[in-house]
């Protein structure tokens, strides 16, 4: 897995696409240490359940962004754009974590990279067998 990190203004954004959820607790320390203002993150492979990734690590990914967006600043902003996003449900997750967090107290948003640039959300990867005409 592959970070970048970026520091300025006293703010930190990371991109951590691909992490996939994150799922390695590696990752979720890293995050949690650089405790960014602003995570882009691929979230848990959902639409892969089963099929290449076995159910506990799908629930494993969406705790590790669980702990993730409860350790980062008060009003950070997680953009998930990868993985999580190939899966028409996403939203599933998203109240999952949201849910979770606000019972905490946390107040962390998170968001596409559609919404977070004020775009409407087409999950062109999710409806790629309705937009291809494949079953």
């Amino acid at each position: 897995m592959v970070y970048t990190v970026i520091r300025a203004g006293g703010k930190v954004l990371v991109h951590a696409s691909d992490a996939q959820g994150p799922m390695s607790n590696a990752g979720v320390e890293f995050l949690k240490k650089a405790r960014p203002d602003v995570l882009i993150i691929s979230g848990p492979p959902t639409y892969l359940r089963d099929l290449k990734t076995p159910e506990p690590e799908i629930e494993k990914g969406v705790q590790g962004l669980l702990e993730v967006a409860s350790s980062l600043p008060e009003g950070s902003v997680i953009v998930v754009d990868h993985h999580l996003l190939r899966d028409l449900d996403y939203r599933r997750v998203f109240e999952t974590v949201e849910r979770a967090l606000s019972l905490r107290g946390v107040r962390v948003r998170l968001t596409t990279a559609a919404e977070y640039m004020n775009q409407p959300v087409n999950l062109l990867e999710a409806r790629r067998r309705e937009l291809w005409g494949r079953r």
